[in-house]
């Protein structure tokens, strides 16, 4: 097995390459394969149990080799949390992950490996206990009072949840505090501990638009990651919202006309296409994830192909130049493997989707080695496993809960076992960056009578390959008459027992097979 595994990837590496030789480069920012990385949990450098710039700099070259081109960063900015989407400094790198310094090295060392960098930007909201906030909870007269939004609790009739009153600190116990003009109470869309900014002071958005240009002309960032896009309004004023990202976008490109900006739009694709035509260059794909786990707990294909098409085309019509952002789970949700209740089958099935389906897809660090969370957040961010045996880079600020020893192997173990989650997501990576139709080709479904069967074509610049996934936990044959056009040279099969002749294909349990003509 192991044997048939180590010429399978062998031939991965020649056949996809060869196949599309006359291709355009596959793997050139921004259309790569994306790692997200949770930066207090993945590498440590300085043995103070917390993950920082310099432990990342120093795995770059395990993430080049599992074939990643482009890395997020979320956020390294000042703050008082684990977290750091609560920033206290907009202008300063947290001292736990280092400094302008590290954050510049980094850059500087992925670049040499051919790898993007993009940082998390949280400029929805602020902590509470930034200085503008400060000033602005303790007098009307601050010259920040209005970055915030204020109302008197009497006159709340909408998102009544999303409103606080601040206390005062040092009072026990505490008590409200309220002005004798009524406005007690401030806007928070997240929790108290992060009020958001008011975007109707152009204060406010020449101040966020600053900060931007100061982190693109201070590093070489590829760009940003931006927290938080759909919620700079209420739902209500989303017009209002899409017109201060394409004021931002305009305002970024003076210093930088390449610079990424990705969205976070929780919202369904047709809501969030509108931000691909003012200024957002991509946007999370919230509503395929959902599809694909739709898709692997019911093990039914539930004309995914047919979805994904649809929404394509709503992108296109927004931007022709969009970049989707595909991805199967992230920091704020439970992890994929998790959610497949640790099934190894399942989760590499899960991988297997994600990384043949069109756009660039975003891997949480740890979903290469099935790493497990669960709610509350904290366990969603366990320490990186990189040794059950004492390794400098351990991060050691969270005891593992769902990845313990027992639980899921780590990266040097994986490394070494051929059938590993990790071999599998590198096998796919590296098809992926050497094979244009995966990387750009457009998605032909299929239609199949079985729905335990999901099938499509990718297809790009007439080279098309043929992409199977077998959904359940029996054999399936497919006749190759049954398909478009004849498919015979199999360039990747995640399980030996998976067979190809002259008239069919047959897919053990939740294998899948990619084939060209």
């Amino acid at each position: 097995m192991k044997k048939f595994l180590f010429i399978l990837l062998l031939m991965i590496n020649k056949t996809g390459a060869q196949h599309n030789n006359q291709a355009p480069e596959t793997n050139q920012f921004p259309n790569v394969v994306y790692y997200q990385i949770f930066v207090h949990s993945f590498a440590d450098s300085n043995n103070d149990g917390i993950g920082d710039l310099n432990g990342i700099a120093q795995k770059l070259d395990y993430i080049k080799d599992l074939g990643i081109r482009g890395i997020w960063l979320t956020p390294i900015l000042a703050s008082y949390s684990y977290h750091k989407y609560d920033v206290i400094d907009y202008y300063r790198i947290d001292s736990q992950y280092g400094t302008l310094a590290d954050l510049n090295n980094l850059i500087e060392q992925a670049h040499n490996r051919g790898i993007a960098v993009i940082m998390d930007m949280v400029i929805n909201h602020c902590s509470d206990k930034h200085p503008y906030f400060l000033s602005a909870r303790d007098s009307l007269t601050s010259p920040y009072r209005d970055f915030f939004v204020w109302s008197a609790v009497e006159n709340i009739e909408t998102e009544i949840n999303h409103w606080y009153i601040p206390k005062l600190r040092g009072v026990k116990p505490f008590k409200p505090h309220k002005f004798d003009d009524g406005t007690a109470a401030y806007y928070a869309f997240f929790w108290d501990g992060m009020p958001d900014f008011n975007y109707d002071n152009q204060q406010v958005r020449q101040a966020m638009i600053d900060v931007g240009k100061y982190w693109l002309t201070h590093t070489a960032l590829d760009g940003f990651r931006l927290d938080a896009a759909m919620w700079i309004y209420p739902k209500t004023d989303t017009n209002k919202t899409l017109q201060w990202w394409h004021e931002y976008s305009n305002a970024l490109r003076t210093v930088k006309p390449d610079v990424f900006l990705l969205a976070e739009v929780t919202e369904a694709h047709m809501y969030a296409a509108p931000y691909l035509a003012n200024g957002i260059d991509a946007v999370f794909n919230f509503d395929l994830a959902q599809h694909i786990i739709d898709v692997l707990i019911n093990e039914r294909n539930m004309h995914l192909p047919f979805k994904v098409k649809q929404m394509i085309d709503v992108y296109e019509k927004a931007n022709p130049n969009f970049i989707e952002a595909t991805f199967l789970s992230n920091h704020d949700q439970n992890r994929i493997a998790s959610t497949l209740n640790g099934d190894a089958k399942k989760i590499k099935l899960a991988a297997s989707i994600l990384l043949t389906l069109p756009g660039s897809p975003f891997i949480y660090y740890g979903e290469e080695l099935g790493m497990l969370g669960k709610k509350p957040d904290e366990y969603l961010r366990e320490p990186m496993l990189w040794s059950h045996e004492k390794d400098s880079n351990q991060c050691k600020w969270l005891k593992h809960k769902y990845n313990k020893p027992l639980q899921v192997a780590p990266v040097s173990i994986q490394q070494q076992t051929i059938n590993s989650t990790l071999q599998h997501y590198k096998a796919l990576i590296n098809l992926r960056n050497h094979n244009a139709a995966l990387a750009f080709g457009n998605i032909i479904p299929v239609q199949t009578q079985n729905q335990s069967i999901l099938i499509y074509i990718r297809s790009f610049e007439n080279n098309p390959l043929l992409i199977m996934h077998n959904l359940s936990s029996k054999n399936i044959t497919i006749e190759k008459s049954s398909l478009p056009q004849h498919f015979n040279n199999v360039i990747f099969s995640s399980n030996f027992s998976s067979k190809s002749n002259h008239n069919t294909f047959t897919l053990a349990p939740y294998a899948s097979m990619i084939a060209w003509p």
